[in-house]
């Protein structure tokens, strides 16, 4: 996706994208908007969300953001040209991308989730791929022998303060920081429905928008600051004067972001269903 430097301008002619997130449907859309005529058809791996658009979900982390989704339904609506169309094949994964042996086109091999039925699609113009990149077999990652991964390609860190667990000293913040939580025992009073296969013990906590890993920021200071002041402060096994203020000033900082709804140390909180108020911005 990222390497595609040609959207279809004028063109006819069937394409395929593989993967149905923010990055498949916004190619669709773009090529939707520039070719002359042909089916964009999207494969995506996720259930139908009813309406022929992805399934629906308040978190943005695996969701579609409002603009995209607005500019999916738009095109999906519109009746004016009938020689563009966009398709949604849904619970299919790809599993092969091959050039065919009998003609010019390209060719997307997919299965059905579950039954693993085999259907072969076929397009003139190169399959767009638009399903992500794992950082655990990125060749220029920076992480790359300083942390574990675990089976998604993310970071294992430790939850209480984002660090690596295999290094100590390092720790990860932004976009790729995910961690497993406890629904907390709040959750059941903020009247909130979920579907019954929502209702798990354990959820992921996802961080991959801006608003939402910034909400770490804090706690990733406030861990590398104690640890400081605890470095050069303590003699004795006493801390010093100056050592105590620090870590008031500290202890203000953290109670600021909360305050200002910047601050997630709960991780329990951050998985009450639908978009949480962590999510929101809210205080967790």
């Amino acid at each position: 996706y990222s390497k595609v430097d040609y959207w279809g301008e004028g063109a006819k002619g069937d394409w395929v994208i593989v993967g149905g997130g923010e990055a498949g449907i916004d190619a669709a859309v773009t090529l939707y908007n520039n070719i002359e005529s042909g089916v964009i058809t999207i494969v995506d791996k996720g259930p139908n969300g009813g309406n022929n658009t992805p399934e629906i979900a308040e978190d943005p982390s695996i969701a579609l953001t409002p603009r995209t989704k607005a500019r999916l339904m738009a095109a999906l609506m519109d009746k004016a040209n009938l020689k563009r169309s966009i398709n949604i094949i849904y619970d299919h994964s790809c599993v092969d991308v091959k050039e065919s042996t009998t003609t010019t086109n390209f060719q997307a091999v997919i299965v059905e989730n579950g039954t693993l039925k085999k259907t072969t699609l076929e397009s003139p113009h190169p399959i767009i791929m638009a399903t992500g990149f794992k950082l655990a077999t990125s060749p220029n990652c920076v992480l790359k022998g300083l942390v574990d991964w675990d089976e998604t390609g993310r970071p294992v860190l430790d939850p209480a303060c984002d660090m690596s667990t295999k290094t100590s000293g390092l720790f990860v913040v932004g976009p790729m920081v995910q961690h497993v939580a406890k629904k907390s025992a709040d959750c059941n009073e903020m009247n909130i429905e979920m579907m019954e296969e929502e209702k798990k013990e354990d959820e992921k906590v996802i961080f991959c928008f801006i608003y939402k890993f910034r909400s770490r920021f804090a706690l990733v200071a406030g861990e590398i600051l104690s640890r400081i002041v605890l470095d050069y402060h303590v003699e004795n096994g006493q801390l010093d004067d100056e050592g105590k203020a620090v870590l008031s000033d500290v202890s203000q900082m953290m109670e600021l972001y909360k305050d200002k709804g910047m601050l997630i140390t709960d991780l329990s909180k951050a998985v009450c269903g639908e978009l949480g108020a962590c999510a929101t911005g809210n205080s967790c």
